[in-house]
């Protein structure tokens, strides 16, 4: 049996399954779009929308944390520094609020910064962590922490 040693580091990188996603879905609704009964500048206002909201959606999966830091007291380090730029020496501290949904190939948790209000959520598969294992930690530790 594997325990947590603190703190853990989960490294993380863009989900190829949840690009896909998100474009087979968008996809589906202009599909869906071109076969209304709308007038045509209905339906080109809406796939004007829909084409804004696809890129809105991958610039904030883009801007996704890069590396997570669990601690033991219940806060975690996310550290928004781009792909290409060194490890970030002042990281965000936060905490993960409660509601987590935890599946074996899907982690979805919201998370507030600790000095102010502001949060966000992360949506986790299992291809968007470099290491093997990294996902069942942060279940574990999710877990442990919503009983508290």
């Amino acid at each position: 049996m594997e325990t947590l040693a603190f703190p853990v580091l989960l490294e993380l990188k863009s989900s190829r399954r949840l690009f896909v996603f998100l474009l087979a879905v968008h996809g589906l609704a202009t599909a869906a779009c071109l076969f209304t009964p709308w007038p045509l500048w209905g339906q080109g206002l809406f796939l004007v929308l829909l084409a804004g909201n696809f890129f809105h959606a991958r610039r904030r999966i883009a801007r996704q944390p890069r590396r997570i830091i669990l601690a033991e007291n219940g806060s975690m380090r996310l550290d928004l520094s781009p792909d290409d730029a060194r490890p970030s020496e002042n990281l965000l501290l936060a905490r993960a609020r409660s509601g987590a949904l935890n599946l074996h190939w899907l982690c979805v948790f919201s998370w507030r910064e600790e000095e102010t209000s502001t949060g966000g959520t992360l949506v986790l598969l299992s291809d968007s962590f470099k290491t093997d294992g990294a996902m069942r930690r942060l279940n574990v530790w999710l877990r442990l922490k919503q009983g508290e």
